[in-house]
């Protein structure tokens, strides 16, 4: 497995992908995102947070499972940063490189081909790309990836290459499905029952750390 300047990102199932934004399909072809995170320091831990719509906001890993159907549309509406410092960006499926998908719990996660669907380099008053692509459900669950970094001169492999051959990566993880919102907070662990998601310039209000923001569907 390659990284840096030879980086390139190989898509399994190529019949899942089906991406809604230029700006995505560039990073997956020309291998950009590599590029991108090279350059930049390591990751920062994140927490997820789920609403079903009614803006109150509770933790992603309090969530059952219920979705129906093997496919998930996955559109990424947004980042924002709590200090308006520069980062680097990105979010990463994972998909089984032939044979049969691997249940939870079990062994062959090796194999697994990641597609870095969408990144991005804030820069203060800048907006996001928006993107819109499908992956496979996992018995009930979405194998995704999240990376925000600062920069950093020296340059590193980056993790959700890596993290497609390591259920355990820190950069990866696997989210219960479920049809609503879910949101990423870089660097913090929000008391997620006290937020409520908003549709304006800032959906989380004034808050002190950096998120990412993306609803799962039906395919």
């Amino acid at each position: 497995m390659s990284s840096g300047s030879d980086s390139r990102f190989p898509i399994g199932r190529r019949d899942f992908l089906v991406l809604s934004s230029a700006a995505a399909l560039g990073v997956a072809a020309s291998g950009f995102g590599s590029e991108l995170i090279r350059g930049f320091g390591a990751p920062r831990p994140f927490s997820a947070g789920f609403t079903d719509g009614s803006h109150r906001l509770v933790s992603a890993d309090r969530l059952h499972h219920d979705f129906r159907g093997d496919v998930a549309r996955i559109k990424v509406t947004g980042f924002w940063s709590g200090d308006d410092t520069p980062r680097s960006t990105a979010m990463a499926a994972y998909f089984h490189d032939g044979g049969e998908v691997p249940f939870r719990g079990e062994a062959p996660f090796r194999g697994e081909a990641p597609f870095l669907a969408w990144a991005h380099v804030y820069r203060a008053n800048g907006p996001a790309p928006r993107a819109s692509f499908r992956v496979p459900v996992r018995d009930g669950a979405l194998a995704l990836g999240f990376e925000s970094r600062d920069p950093l001169t020296a340059g590193k492999a980056d993790p959700l290459i890596a993290a497609a051959n390591d259920r355990e990566a820190a950069a990866r993880c696997m989210l219960n499905a479920r049809r609503g919102t879910y949101v990423i907070a870089f660097d913090a662990k929000p008391n997620w029952s006290a937020l409520q998601l908003g549709t304006g310039d800032k959906p989380l209000g004034n808050v002190s750390f950096d998120y990412l923001v993306f609803t799962v569907d039906h395919a």
